[in-house]
């Protein structure tokens, strides 16, 4: 939606487009970002192992090893962080805070899959 791109929105276009993942139900305020897939990552980290042939392993680590550029150019010129406005809020369902919209981690995620799931 246009709130990811840092834009203003009319409160019932963004309803229509985040429901039913539009307002934290304890405070009423808007969820920023808001809608299903925002409000739905998990974390899918895990460790790399380099393995030699003799059977030596190492953990992967260093610069190389990092979430820094992950996204596409398109894609991290595309969301937009702003400031929140007052009937706007970062802290989610059961308390926990969203994700900032110009993560790396949260523009992939947002990266709607090309395939038809029906």
């Amino acid at each position: 939606p246009g709130q990811l791109l840092g834009e203003e929105i009319k409160e019932d276009a963004l309803e229509n487009e985040c429901d039913p993942a539009y307002e934290n139900p304890d405070n009423g305020r808007v969820l920023y970002p808001c809608g299903l897939i925002a409000n739905s990552q998990f974390n899918d980290t895990f460790t790399g192992y380099y393995c030699e042939s003799d059977d030596t392993c190492a953990v992967l680590s260093g610069d190389d090893w990092g979430d820094d550029g992950i996204a596409w150019s398109s894609d991290s010129e595309r969301f937009k962080k702003r400031t929140l406005e007052s009937d706007e809020t970062k802290e989610g369902y059961f308390g926990y805070n969203l994700t900032a919209v110009d993560d790396q981690e949260f523009i992939v995620w947002m990266r709607s899959g090309t395939g038809s799931t029906q």
